[in-house]
């Protein structure tokens, strides 16, 4: 790991000499210029980078409670107020001292603390399309003396709702409930909460964070499919069913003998102590091994519907095929693999290819990009590809 700063590179290159065959006679004025702008750009990163940490900590919590209504108030009254005294208008400068007296009075109304417990409560962070998703918002009083009426403002997604608080006593808690529409698949970040001070008129505005986002994730529809899922196997690793067979690799049980059994499963050892003829009974044992292919190319479809539809209709294969018993606690009953096929020669990862990667492996599953359906096709066989590589 490099352990270089800003001034260590800027010492080095200050201290590297020139080959004497590389210098011409004349140096070329945009050579020396981008040499000195690079070297006053290593000279100047540490001092750069400290003045923009104190203005994000010091500096923009004060200047960011202006709103931009504010701001071009205190503009005009500063120009109305130089063009009072350069052409000697008076009601210019009567203007302008109109516009900083509100300015003044505003900031008396974001001034003052506020001591609140907030408690933001999603019922279900995992919803359907179409599903109600409730949550909650608790809000406590922790001061030693009631609070005056305030409002207190949660983002869902790209949409605000505001919350009208009453005047509350001390340990007083007011609860209001929220209903957020699931119209479409999408992952909702809701919250934080905040509490907002304003003056009537918005010049200033000041918000203090209360509690931390949650993310929302609405599925997409599926709907139960008429029959089992085909595919199934004998296999070792297989689930056992509750359905009896006469040849399977799951052993069950003894019982008689009836005409028309496999003669290979007769239990000789049980046949000769009990002198009658015992076959073997079994488990089914089922293993689906499904493959499910989804295009994500936009192009190929109609309308944004008709990819929802194309959407729904894979997640309800999949679930059919996973069916979710009690005494599969423990055991892996299935992967989820997600396979891209790109362009040979299209690029690196995207951001938001990146950002899917990382959330499919977050889950638990594996992530493949590929140039060609035969790469896809290995992915999903569990072999690596060049585009992994």
């Amino acid at each position: 790991m490099s352990t270089s700063t800003p001034l260590t590179r800027l010492a080095e290159r200050l201290k590297r000499p020139l080959p004497r065959a590389a210098v011409p006679a004349r140096l070329h004025p945009s050579a020396v210029w981008a040499e000195a702008r690079s070297t006053a750009a290593l000279a100047l990163a540490p001092a750069a980078r400290a003045v923009r940490e104190r203005f994000r900590m010091h500096l923009w919590p004060v200047l960011s409670v202006v709103s931009v209504l504010g701001w071009s108030v205190l503009a005009g009254a500063v120009l109305l107020w130089s063009a009072g005294q350069a052409y000697g208008w008076q009601e210019a400068k009567a203007a302008a001292i109109a516009a900083f007296v509100l300015l003044v009075l505003a900031v008396g109304f974001v001034l003052g603390r506020s001591s609140y417990g907030v408690l933001l409560d999603l019922a279900r962070t995992r919803v359907a399309v179409g599903d109600s998703a409730v949550g909650s918002i608790a809000v406590s009083n922790t001061s030693a003396r009631p609070l005056l009426p305030a409002a207190l403002e949660l983002p869902v997604g790209a949409a605000t709702a505001v919350f009208h608080l009453p005047r509350m006593k001390p340990g007083q808690v007011h609860e209001d409930l929220f209903t957020i529409p699931t119209a479409r698949r999408a992952v909702i970040v809701v919250g934080p909460v905040r509490s907002v001070r304003a003056d009537p008129l918005h010049l200033l505005r000041r918000q203090v964070l209360w509690t931390a986002p949650q993310d929302l994730y609405v599925h997409p529809k599926t709907v139960a499919l008429a029959g089992s899922a085909a595919g199934f196997i004998r296999d070792l690793e297989g689930m056992p069913t509750t359905e009896l067979s006469s040849a399977d690799v799951s052993f069950h049980a003894l019982r008689d003998y009836v005409p028309g059994d496999d003669r290979r499963h007769i239990h000789w050892k049980t046949t000769a102590r009990t002198n009658k003829l015992m076959v073997r009974q079994f488990e089914e044992t089922r293993r689906a091994h499904l493959a499910i292919s989804l295009s994500t190319n936009t192009d190929e479809y109609a309308s944004e519907e008709e990819f929802e539809l194309a959407v729904s209709a894979a997640a309800s294969i999949g679930l059919q095929a996973i069916r979710i018993t009690p005494d599969m606690t423990g055991q892996t009953v299935g992967q989820f693999i997600a396979v891209e096929v790109k362009k040979p020669g299209s690029g690196r990862q995207s951001d938001q290819q990146k950002k899917f990667q990382a959330m499919v492996e977050g889950f638990g599953g594996r992530y493949a990009l590929t140039t060609s359906p035969e790469e896809a096709v290995a992915a999903l066989k569990g072999g690596k590809t060049d585009a992994e590589d």
